[in-house]
């Protein structure tokens, strides 16, 4: 399979969760109340692609099983990047980064408890990861690969805390989804870090919380909400192009320098 399959499917399959999140959005909820009507068409889609989205992910990462199993590659994620794909890192760093901030002053005028204002610090922290893993080289084992993945699964206990109380699910459930899926992407792209790469698990998760991340931005609540969900989508959508490119020349240096 092309190598460059990946991001083009991100972009494509994220467009059309886009759309029908759109057409779920008007279609689905009754303007006055905000209820769910029952039996609408565009729900009832939008569901069946929230499914179908991770299977494609899979079925597409399939053909990368065996090619990382035994490379070497921590900290070199991000050697090849050219400077446009920099900038799409760099820039997903920051607007995670911002959304975070967002988060923080509306809990502060708020008053908000202290576990959402350390999940908001946690957020600042991630987004800094992001960028750092990014403009420096000497990710090898860092603990910095680490905080994007910590601070989205802290978010996600938080959100589904405070969110859990409404009875309709379909209101937050596509955020819920996709920090789900950020989580355990995040965690399989710092295992590269580690040497411990995972390439299919790792491309199957990375397309998934890509996908639903732009499938989920017409139903954020918040403008902090829409400028995290660009932020995962771009940052899944930089990790789509890297992590089929790896290169596997360095498995044949470290075999000969063991030999």
């Amino acid at each position: 399979m092309n190598k460059r399959i990946y991001p083009l499917l991100a972009v494509f399959l994220g467009a059309a969760g886009f759309g029908l999140q759109c057409w779920a959005q008007t279609t689905a909820f009754e303007p006055l109340t905000g209820l769910i009507v029952p039996g609408t068409a565009s729900m009832l889609v939008l569901k069946i692609f929230f499914v179908v989205v991770p299977v494609i992910a899979l079925l597409c990462a399939l053909p990368l099983k065996g090619s990382g199993a035994s490379i070497d590659a921590a900290g070199r994620l991000f050697e090849r990047l050219n400077f446009p794909a920099r900038f799409v890192g760099v820039l997903a760093g920051m607007l995670f980064c911002a959304a975070a901030l967002l988060r923080l002053t509306g809990d502060v005028q708020t008053g908000a408890g202290i576990a959402a204002l350390a999940v908001d610090v946690l957020l600042i922290a991630g987004g800094a990861g992001m960028v750092w893993q990014i403009v420096t080289q000497r990710s090898r084992r860092s603990l910095f690969t680490l905080l994007p993945g910590f601070s989205i699964a802290f978010w996600l206990v938080i959100y589904y805390h405070t969110q859990s109380k409404d009875p309709i699910v379909e209101r937050y459930g596509a955020l819920l989804l996709c920090l789900m899926a950020a989580a355990l992407a995040l965690y399989h792209q710092a295992g590269w870090s580690f040497g411990k790469a995972d390439p299919v698990r790792g491309m199957t998760f990375t397309l998934t919380a890509g996908v639903y991340a732009f499938a989920a931005m017409p139903a954020a609540a918040s403008t902090a909400d829409l400028l995290a969900l660009t932020a995962i989508g771009l940052w899944m959508l930089l990790h789509a192009a890297v992590l089929p490119n790896v290169p596997e020349k360095i498995v044949e240096k470290s075999e000969e320098a063991e030999t």
